[in-house]
Parts: C-alpha cells; structure tokens; sequence
C-alpha cells in the first residue's frame, strides 16, 4: 500500500475534526503528574533514529523538553 499526497490531506481533515479537548493519552497523563509513556514512545524514535543515522529533530525536541517530567510531577 502506497501513500498518496490526498492521504496527507485527509489525515489533516480528520484531526481538524476532532473535538477541541481532545488530546493525547500522554497530555492527560502530563497534566496529572503521572509518569510519562516518554522512553517507549518519542525516546524510542530518537533512539532508532541514532542507530540508524536518521534525524529525527521533532521527537528529540519533544524527548528533552518533557524528560524533566517523564517520572511524574519534577521534582526541583
């Protein structure tokens, strides 16, 4: 199965759609101090991305600004 440039346009329909409080389950779990899915999600794609010599610049920014948080509420 091939993408084709009308399933990016698709794709940004569908979230458009989505009811304004949406969020993801990793938001919900940020905003109530619980640990964070961080490692096994963006941590993952950095850590593949180095193996394999691929950047991946969004989920490396993502990883270190909420790395402070990936154990629950920080504690500073």
């Amino acid at each position: 199965m091939r993408l084709e440039p009308a399933d990016a346009d698709a794709v940004i329909k569908a979230i458009d759609g989505l009811h304004p409080a949406m969020m993801a389950s990793m938001c919900h779990d940020l905003l109530a101090h619980k640990p964070l899915e961080l490692a096994g999600l963006s941590g993952a794609l950095v850590r593949l991305g180095a193996s394999t010599g691929v950047p991946v610049p969004t989920h490396t920014f993502i990883t270190q600004a909420l790395s402070p948080f990936a154990e629950g509420k920080p504690r500073f």
